[in-house]
């Protein structure tokens, strides 16, 4: 590349014109700053350096040494260098003139990185916003679609339990038994298709809703859902023991979710233990982010571990309706709200040996 495409016409002609200026005041001021030959050419390099970087520098610095010797070392008109402290002054500007430069030079290449990026970072946050724009649109064509859902679907499957429940009720002397069988076969259908519904929308709103986090109890938490439990449930022999677990920062609403879920699957699957042995403890956590971990214990009939990966899916079961009641989404309700907290949750089990649900909640003790 050239001079002139390095530095620029205008640039050059200034580069030229701050020593030729500094030469012309320092003689009109020589008589009052003699001897310092360097007075007004020190400034005039720093800002030619300044405008042009180092070719800049090096250019205003040959101007001035030239004009210097030539003018002011030694102090008559002459060319003639009779001082050795004079050359050491003209070596240390010099040596002074190509540092400005080459500092100016680097400070330019640095200052165009940093421009470079701060406009790579501002186009990463145009691209992030807009990112966030078009899930903010999505988000509220999912909560469109979930109303649609909600209404268009509810409708029918009420319709459909009515109507049968009128066939029951007004004509079931002229059904056969088989035929009232069905009949109760449709209900029961209506009404579950209900429940996963409501389930499926619950989930789908997990990830849309606002996390309040704030210090909690997680024994007062688990006690409560575990209350709402059994308040109408049948007299069983239940043995159940809650720990003074550690307190962390969580929304509690959906803290409560999670043991409501935890705690309802070890009572329904130990339902055939006598006793039922449930537990709620803690131990420390593995990672160094990851907290204490929590542990919901049951006796219960245990799966196969063989199967696991499927546990926190939506609508996944590895026990048949038939014999435990369930939609199959109370499990990856729990794993996204835990999620969502920075945590993680995992089972451990055998096959009539119980199941231990464990979770963190991403160190927020």
């Amino acid at each position: 590349m050239t001079l002139l495409g390095r530095i620029g016409l205008k640039r050059l002609a200034l580069v030229v014109l701050l020593p030729l200026a500094a030469f012309a005041l320092q003689s009109i001021f020589w008589p009052a700053i003699r001897p310092f030959a360097w007075f007004l050419f020190f400034p005039a390099v720093f800002f030619s350096s300044w405008i042009g970087g180092l070719s800049g520098g090096v250019i205003a610095t040959l101007i001035s040494t030239a004009l210097a010797w030539w003018a002011f070392i030694p102090q008559e008109y002459s060319f003639a260098l009779e001082d050795p402290v004079s050359l050491a002054s003209i070596g240390l500007f010099l040596g002074m003139g190509f540092l400005f430069g080459y500092t100016q030079e680097r400070i330019t290449k640095a200052n165009l990185r940093t421009a470079e990026a701060l406009a790579v970072a501002r186009s990463a946050n145009e691209q992030l916003q807009d990112a966030n724009e078009k899930i903010e649109a999505a988000n509220r064509e999912l909560e469109a679609f979930s109303y649609s859902v909600s209404h268009d679907l509810r409708a029918p499957l009420r319709a459909m339990d009515g109507f049968s429940k009128i066939l029951l009720e007004r004509y079931a002397e002229a059904l056969a038994p088989e035929g009232q069988r069905y009949l109760g076969i449709v209900r029961d259908s209506s009404r579950e298709m209900g429940v996963m519904v409501d389930e499926l929308l619950n989930f789908s709103r997990l990830g849309r809703q606002e996390l309040e986090r704030r210090p909690v109890a997680p024994a007062d938490i688990a006690r409560a859902a575990l209350g709402e439990l059994t308040a109408d449930g049948p007299g069983r022999h239940l043995e159940v023991r809650i720990d003074e677990l550690p307190a962390c920062k969580a929304d509690p609403g959906l803290l409560k979710l999670v043991f409501v879920n935890l705690l309802g699957n070890a009572l329904k699957f130990s339902r055939d233990r006598d006793p039922a042995i449930i537990e709620v403890t803690a131990r420390d956590g593995e990672g160094a982010g990851d907290g204490p971990v929590y542990l919901v214990r049951d006796n219960g009939v245990g799966f196969d571990m063989r199967y696991a990966d499927k546990l926190f899916g939506v609508f996944q079961r590895l026990h048949p309706a038939e014999e435990f009641e369930g939609t199959g989404v109370g499990l990856a309700i729990v794993a996204r709200i835990v999620e969502r907290h920075g945590g993680r949750i995992w089972a451990e089990s055998a096959p009539g040996a119980g199941a231990t649900f464990l979770f963190t909640l991403g160190g927020t003790t």
